[in-house]
């Protein structure tokens, strides 16, 4: 899963990966209408360098929740 990838980018200390993983749920989540995922990731994208991994370790949570409420949206909706 994308959440994964992201953790194991802040893990690793990795901006790049991070960034490209964040890069591949914003364009998801813009596909799906979900701007608010599309926001987080594209501050992700875009301060990858310059973020603490507390702050990274937060923006990963909330993507993580707001694609739970998607995912309990999604089994009820289809």
């Amino acid at each position: 899963m994308i959440i994964n990838r992201l953790n194991k980018a802040c893990e690793s200390s990795d901006p790049i990966e991070l960034g490209k993983a964040a890069h591949h749920l914003k364009g998801a989540s813009l596909n799906l209408g979900l701007n608010e995922i599309s926001a987080i990731c594209l501050k992700l994208e875009n301060s990858s360098k310059n973020l603490s991994k507390d702050e990274i370790k937060s923006f990963i949570q909330d993507l993580s929740n707001k694609l739970e409420v998607f995912n309990q949206w999604a089994k009820t909706a289809f």
